[in-house]
């Protein structure tokens, strides 16, 4: 039997997709099911991510929110830290 939490070299993922970039954030969320059967049709029709699609819905919304209210310093998330360097 294999070990499944052994370390995977870089750019490589256990489903086989590539791995992300640094500047990416792997996340959960609850959407409008209307609006992301919308998004994985304009995906699918134009040959792109649903990722990139996600990113620029998000990055609108935030250019529209610090038009009207003015710059937001982003939250910094913390990396998972390694417990061979806690103890």
């Amino acid at each position: 039997m294999t070990n499944k939490n052994k370390d995977l070299p870089v750019g490589h993922s256990r489903r086989g997709r590539k791995a992300m970039s640094a500047d990416e954030e792997r996340i959960t969320t609850i959407v409008n099911s209307q609006l992301y059967g919308k998004c994985r049709a304009i995906a699918d029709l134009e040959n792109i991510h649903l990722k990139d699609i996600i990113n620029k819905a998000l990055e609108n919304v935030i250019k529209a929110y610090e038009d009207k209210n003015g710059p937001i310093k982003a939250k910094v998330i913390r990396q998972k830290g390694d417990i061979n360097d806690i103890f």
